[in-house]
């Protein structure tokens, strides 16, 4: 056992992991054991502690009955072969606490109970902004971003089990995450998905950002084919196919500095759905660039996406597939922005009298008549889907095929009065600064 801990806070009606790195061993052949006490002992006289056995697995869920009591969990460490090493322990330095119990996110899961059946004609999209960790507890966010946040709220080890409880109660078939932590995907949430019966893909910024966006779908319904994933900066700069692009953006050095240097990933993962071999589902999932000046930016990062999705299209079409577009994300960019236009409409608006128009614009769009053929809806009738204190609005969005899928529900979102209860986002009931935007889509056949 190289590392071995749990979170430091475990909070009742929530998955807890184990958090472990093993050495010539693997997590699913080791036995790992829970066990809660009252009351620890000083530590000369632990052997005095009685620890009571509660479950057994990598993962524990511990109920109301276990609040206020401290936890230990040991790990025999064991191998394929079922080799044995030395036995490893590690104990709460806390309490267990209660989850919070009007929490918002509980009468979203009223409505969201079931999985879809695996024949249903009908999926269930997540995407979800879950605010990473370096930005929530970065030196200064508590004061400067998050100043109405007790820094108790801010911590991951609070927010994590709030964000794994959410995203299993809604059963959704498609998980697209934004600002996804490295490890938080490698330790916990990619292994307490995977026992809930999704798989993953992980597109990570940069080795300098350890962030970035995450795509998990359900295995009974779906089969992954290939990861297509790109950085925009890098795409732009090393695709033949897009040197008009890459000349339009080189005529204002700042735009094309922006565009070139930032670390945008764009994340696509080709789907099947099972016992359909002709169909594929491109599923889309970024995070634009956040500046609220920067409509101009967002639009070419948007086009740019779109010549990768049309690349991508038509490798699935030369080999006789159907394909089908959905693009999640946190777009930073609202409804009445150039960028959701051109995502809307798939045309690159010229207005001159749009409130983003500007004189790097028009040099860039003159004579760009883009129009791209993929076309895209989406369900945009929300208040907000992020909020603080100094900004809110509708930002995160799940466009997706109009010629395959209809739009059937969305699951409402919080309501201001839940949003504001604690000022602004993120509070001690909602674990984000972004809500979970949750809708379903009818396959049309």
């Amino acid at each position: 056992v190289i590392k071995f801990r749990f979170p430091d806070i475990i909070m009742a009606n929530t998955t807890t992991p184990a958090i472990v790195e093993l050495d010539y061993g693997d997590c699913e052949h080791s036995l790992f054991d829970w066990y809660i006490t009252s009351d620890i002992k000083t530590e000369e006289n632990d052997e005095k502690t009685e620890w009571i056995h509660v479950h057994r697995g990598p993962f524990c869920i511990f109920g109301d009955e276990h609040i206020n009591k401290f936890v230990r969990l040991t790990c025999l460490p064991r191998n394929s072969s079922l080799r044995e090493g030395m036995l490893a322990e590690y104990t709460s330095k806390k309490r267990i606490i209660p989850c919070p119990t009007d929490l918002p996110m509980n009468r979203r899961h009223q409505l969201t109970k079931q999985y879809f059946p695996n024949d249903s004609n009908y999926i269930r999209l997540i995407s979800y902004n879950i605010l990473a960790n370096g930005y929530a507890s970065s030196t200064g966010a508590g004061e400067t971003m998050y100043p109405y946040c007790s820094q108790e709220y801010l911590q991951h080890d609070y927010r994590k089990p709030l964000l794994l409880k959410e995203l299993l109660g809604y059963h959704a078939d498609i998980i697209s995450l934004q600002e996804c932590d490295t490890t938080f995907y490698e330790r916990e949430l990619s292994l307490i998905l995977k026992a809930n019966g999704y798989l993953g893909d992980f597109q990570i910024k940069s080795d300098r950002v350890r962030e970035g966006e995450a795509i998990f779908y359900r295995t009974d319904r779906f089969i992954s084919i290939n990861s297509h994933s790109i950085k925009i900066g890098e795409y732009l700069r090393d695709a033949e196919h897009l040197e008009n692009i890459r000349r339009r953006c080189a005529l204002v050095s700042e735009i094309n500095t922006h565009l070139l240097e930032r670390n945008t990933a764009f994340q696509i993962l080709a789907l099947q759905p099972k016992e359909q071999s002709n169909e594929i589902f491109l599923i889309c999932n970024t995070h634009l660039y956040f500046h609220p000046t920067a409509d101009i930016i967002r639009c070419l990062q948007v086009v740019i996406a779109f010549e990768r999705i049309k690349e991508i299209k038509q490798f699935y079409q030369q080999q006789n597939k159907n394909v089908s577009i959905v693009w999640n994300g946190d777009f930073n960019a609202n409804t009445t922005s150039l960028a959701f236009h051109l995502l809307f409409t798939g045309v690159l608006l010229t207005d001159i009298n749009h409130r983003s128009y500007n004189e790097d614009y028009a040099e860039i769009t003159k004579d760009f008549d883009y129009k791209t053929s993929i076309e895209l809806s989406t369900y945009s009738n929300y208040e907000f889907t992020n909020y603080m204190v100094n900004y809110h609005g509708v930002i995160d969005h799940i466009f997706y095929d109009a010629k395959k899928f209809e739009f059937h529900r969305c699951i409402p979102m919080p309501t201001r009065q839940e949003v504001t209860k604690f000022t602004a986002l993120p509070s001690c009931e909602i674990p984000s600064d972004h809500l979970a935007v949750v809708i379903e889509l009818e396959i049309i056949k």
